[in-house]
């Protein structure tokens, strides 16, 4: 058992490191100084999201048969490569390249590192700490992440790709901490399913179960709009006339609230009861809204809430959906969600991408706020019928 405890302690550098790229600031100005446009640009996460599609069902079931171990150590590995050719890329095509490595490093290391921590707390039978474990370890990650910010910005004015080079040596620096992890067994050598028998059954708990099927669509729809929003700041701060050597400053102040975010998720989920994953949707929307009339610096504070919700949800859509998935299938279903997710993306991020290169960011942030307050409205109904007691807390 204290092979297993070491797995917790070892989560929380793993991580930090795993997600330690210092990037935030300053990627899409470095698209940008490559000549891509945002139709270009968004078109690359559609490209990584469609990979992500075609692998990320075959690396969750890899994981669990083989070993989210060995799927952990496979994903730092790649993703640290891929990261290392976007530092030498020139040209759409070999970041498109980059782009479906770095997938398939993420296809490996997706819910693989969740269910090992989960795992690991339930031989332990400490199941009941793992919102606590998760969200302080987002905090570390998300904190780590506060002075990378500021540290990028400096390095982008003396080299473009020098913040991606030292992301592709954190990456590695994680894949040497997962070495370390103790493998927990969920299936006996002979007792272990056939490849395809495993995704088939996954997908049907996925489909037949109410809770999991509506966090997981939950989870898609947030995903895209969070996820569209984070590609918005830095064209928004440059509408405003923000300095870009503030923008490390700014992304570092960001982080910290990200991260402290995070460590409140046990109060956020005790304080709002029935409203815990709608109230994500409701904080975005309160962004998007202020964004759009907000033309100034003072949009700023508009950001603001953006980290908020990015702090919360991980924690708290983790927590909800672990706790209905068996053992034996929890990565092929984190990996299922996960490709749902990037479905999503891949079919609608190359739109927002059109609508950002023919409107100004003020008015592709009106778009936003509409279409997620109809979205919302759906997605309220969609819970309180199928997800009514699983959005208790």
């Amino acid at each position: 058992m204290k092979s297993i405890s070491r797995n917790v302690q070892l989560y929380y550098s793993y991580t930090v490191f795993a997600n330690l790229l210092i990037l935030g600031p300053i990627i899409t100005l470095y698209y940008l100084a490559r000549d891509l446009s945002y139709t270009q640009i968004l078109s690359l996460q559609a490209i990584s999201a469609i990979t992500i599609v075609l692998l990320e069902v075959p690396t969750g079931a890899v994981a669990d048969l083989l070993g989210r171990r060995k799927s952990i150590l496979l994903g730092a590995t790649t993703m640290s490569l891929s990261i290392f050719l976007y530092g030498l890329g020139t040209n759409f095509l070999v970041f498109a390249l980059a782009e479906m490595l770095f997938a398939v490093g993420a296809s490996f290391k997706s819910g693989a590192d969740t269910a090992l921590l989960y795992d690991s707390l339930l031989k332990l039978n400490r199941e009941s700490d793992f919102k606590d474990v998760i969200s302080r370890g987002s905090f570390y990650a998300l904190l780590a992440q506060v002075p990378g910010s500021i540290i990028s910005s400096i390095l982008f004015e003396r080299s473009i790709a020098l913040p991606l080079f030292i992301s592709a040596g954190f990456i590695a620096i994680s894949f040497l901490i997962a070495l370390r992890f103790q493998e927990i067994v969920v299936y006996e050598k002979h007792e272990r399913p056939k490849y395809f028998t495993q995704i088939t059954k996954s997908a049907r708990t996925l489909i037949t179960h109410p809770k999991i099927r509506s966090i997981v669509f939950f989870c898609m729809v947030y995903l895209l709009f969070s996820r569209a929003g984070f590609w918005m700041t830095q064209p928004y701060l440059k509408a405003v006339h923000l300095p870009i050597r503030y923008f490390g400053l700014l992304f570092a102040g960001l982080n910290l609230i990200a991260a402290f975010s995070s460590r409140w998720t046990p109060q956020y989920l005790h304080f709002s009861k029935g409203w815990s994953l709608i109230g994500l949707m409701g904080i975005l929307l309160v962004s998007f809204f202020g964004l759009w009339h907000l033309q100034t610096w003072w949009g700023i504070l508009f950001l603001s809430l953006q980290q908020i919700a990015r702090g919360l949800y991980r924690p708290t859509t983790q927590k909800f959906i672990n706790k209905h998935i068996p053992s034996n299938e929890r990565a092929t279903v984190l990996s299922l969600s996960s490709m749902l997710q990037n479905l999503t993306i891949a079919i609608f991020f190359p739109l927002i991408g059109a609508v950002m290169d023919r409107n100004d960011i003020f008015t592709v942030h009106a778009t936003l706020f509409v279409t997620l307050l109809v979205t919302a409205i759906i997605m309220r109904a969609v819970l309180k019928r199928s997800l009514s007691a699983t959005l208790r807390r």
